[in-house]
């Protein structure tokens, strides 16, 4: 027990795959195939939608709907799934066949007899399956291509060496020999009834170990991939002999090469170097002698110019005062005339103004007059207008008095006259009220008796529908302890076999490690 727990520890989170199981609802591996994913990635589907939604979790998503209503949006929503399901698995398999076709060789297949002796139908829905598993369970310490041979240990990998291609070319031919090919066509079954044994016995005592049945979908996997491994072991073994003879013959022609070009001697890179420098030199030499026989400048010419030039800079200069000197003289003559104006404009414009304000003086005077004599008589109007509005004042002060009397005795009459009716109308509905107040309190004491007893009805019927869902509950959640169970106890096996079959996988034959170190140290001398 304590073993198999250590087992279930280290397992990876997908120990069996059910690569056909889109309605299994306690399976957790439902659509972990690479196809699976594929299909929904080309209808637009995403994986989360396939799968099963519990009703308690959708009730809560539409917590605004009725029961009724909800369990009817419910099954669409199931429904929608369902053919969504079917429209993945339908484009599931069509990948599958067009993988089958592209992977299926152009020579002739594999006799009938031969592949009924231990592969079925339903085999071929896990071939490309297969391939991935035996990745896993090969690990990272084996190799199966010519990519994958470790590095040297100092840390430095087979590099082919600078200027030959026949370190290319021994790589291309291991790899062409050590390739491998998972299509249906190329498997060999000669091992396949030994290989069918192992995995059965296997099979056996890992259901010992589990006390648990193993699908026949695992032997079938573990027997395809133990078959595959040998096939695998020989054809590398095939390839490395091929590498073997093919490095032999590239060592004999690089060591034939090597010697030759040592007898030939230097190259003559050195002289083709020698002559450009002494080219160099020779121009250079020339161009120093063409500058020293170049004849100087005569200094008579330079000191006639220079003379030349400084009498036309003082013609230059003295052209320059004379025209300053006019603008000058022309500007005071223009400021001088200019300041003439604009005082003759002064004088004029003080006579024009002074006369203008003797004029407004006069009229200022004579409109004062006019609005003294305009007051006064409006003064007089105002103070006899003012005295007939002091009488028509009085007369209309003496009627608004008596009109006020007058409503006022009005109004006491209509108050006493209300007081009278609110009192007789007060008591009337006081009666009502009483009556109305005593039917109430009979109709509601009955109402109170009626909504007693169905309370209680309801009660009753909720605690029955409860006692019954909680039976329910528990059932269904012991079933599917016991599924779960179940099924935890298949994956652990499932993974048991697989951990088995790995170790078969990963010891490797003495002859292939002689092979492979002796085509180590033989790269390692070449480099």
């Amino acid at each position: 027990m304590g073993g198999e727990t250590a087992e279930v520890g280290r397992a990876p989170p997908l120990l069996h795959l059910d690569l056909h199981n889109f309605e299994e609802q306690a399976s957790r591996y439902v659509l972990t195939s690479p196809r699976s994913l594929e299909a929904c990635a080309r209808l637009g589907v995403l994986p989360m939608q396939l799968l099963r939604k519990p009703l308690r979790q959708f009730l809560c998503e539409h917590p605004a709907a009725s029961q009724l209503g909800a369990m009817r949006l419910y099954e669409e929503a199931e429904r929608r799934r369902r053919r969504t399901l079917r429209r993945c698995q339908r484009e599931r398999q069509k990948l599958l066949l067009l993988e089958e076709e592209a992977a299926a060789p152009p020579t002739t297949p594999v006799p009938e007899e031969s592949a009924s002796s231990t592969l079925t139908a339903e085999d071929q829905d896990y071939k490309t399956e297969i391939e991935r598993s035996e990745e896993w369970l090969r690990g990272p310490g084996s190799f199966t291509h010519w990519d994958e041979v470790p590095d040297r240990g100092d840390g430095k990998s087979l590099e082919e060496p600078p200027g030959g291609g026949g370190g290319r070319r021994l790589q291309q031919t291991a790899e062409t020999a050590a390739r491998k090919s998972w299509s249906s066509g190329d498997v060999n079954l000669r091992g396949s009834a030994n290989a069918h044994m192992r995995a059965l016995q296997l099979a056996r005592d890992i259901e010992r170990e589990a006390r648990v049945s193993l699908p026949a979908k695992d032997c079938k996997i573990a027997t395809l991939m133990l078959v595959r491994h040998q096939e695998e072991q020989e054809r590398q073994e095939r390839g490395l002999r091929a590498a073997w003879v093919d490095l032999k013959d590239r060592s004999a022609e690089r060591g034939g090469g090597s010697s030759s070009s040592r007898r030939t001697g230097q190259p003559p890179e050195k002289s083709k170097v020698h002559v450009l420098r002494e080219k160099r030199y020779k121009e250079h030499q020339l161009q120093e002698k063409e500058n020293a026989d170049k004849p100087s400048q005569p200094p008579k010419t330079i000191g006639q110019a220079l003379r030349a030039k400084l009498l036309k800079e003082l013609e230059e200069r003295r052209r320059i005062d004379l025209d300053s000197e006019y603008d000058r003289i022309r500007h005071l003559h223009l400021k001088q005339h200019v300041d003439q104006q604009l005082r003759v404009e002064e004088k004029t414009r003080r006579s024009v103004l002074e006369k203008k304000l003797q004029r407004s003086k006069g009229a200022y005077e004579l409109l004062i007059e006019e609005k003294t004599k305009e007051l006064k008589e409006r003064v007089a109007r105002e103070s006899e207008l003012l005295a007939k509005a002091k009488m028509r004042a009085g007369a209309q002060e003496q009627q608004q008095k008596k009109r006020k009397e007058q409503l006022l005795q009005k109004t006491n009459q209509k108050i006493q006259y209300a007081r009278e009716s609110v009192v007789k109308h007060s008591l009337e509905k006081a009666e009502k009220v009483k009556e109305v107040n005593t039917q109430k309190e009979r109709a509601h004491s009955l109402l109170k008796q009626r909504m007693h007893k169905e309370e209680e009805c309801h009660r009753r019927e909720i605690e029955q529908f409860i006692r019954r869902k909680d039976k329910r509950s528990d059932q269904i959640l012991k079933e599917k302890e016991a599924s779960q169970e179940e099924s935890r106890k298949i994956a652990r096996a499932s993974f048991q076999m697989r951990e088995r079959v790995r170790e078969q996988i990963n010891s490797r034959p003495f002859n292939q490690m002689v092979l492979e170190a002796q085509l180590n140290a033989s790269l390692i001398k070449q480099l």
